[in-house]
């Protein structure tokens, strides 16, 4: 088992890549990229660290990482929050 994270983005981080394969090889510089205001904001800059044209990415892989962000970074009630980790 890992060390836990040090930040909810961190820990978002992880998840997107240990559940969902998004990692980001070396592209993704710290947890920091994941400061996005928004949700979408967000979901975008994962994809653009993948190396994917937001745009032209289907709403359903769209949506699972819409989930994983929401969940560590904007629910009031969700993972993040539970976490007690700062953002």
């Amino acid at each position: 088992m890992g060390e836990r994270p040090d930040s909810r983005r961190a820990a978002c981080r992880e998840e997107l890549c240990a559940r969902l394969g998004y990692c980001g090889g070396d592209r993704w510089l710290a947890p920091s990229d994941l400061a996005g205001e928004t949700a979408d904001v967000v979901v975008d800059t994962v994809l653009v660290v993948e190396g994917l044209d937001p745009s032209t990415v289907d709403a359903g892989q769209r949506a699972q990482i819409k989930a994983v962000v929401d969940a560590w970074l904007f629910e009031p009630d969700g993972r993040g929050e539970r976490s007690g980790l700062p953002r």
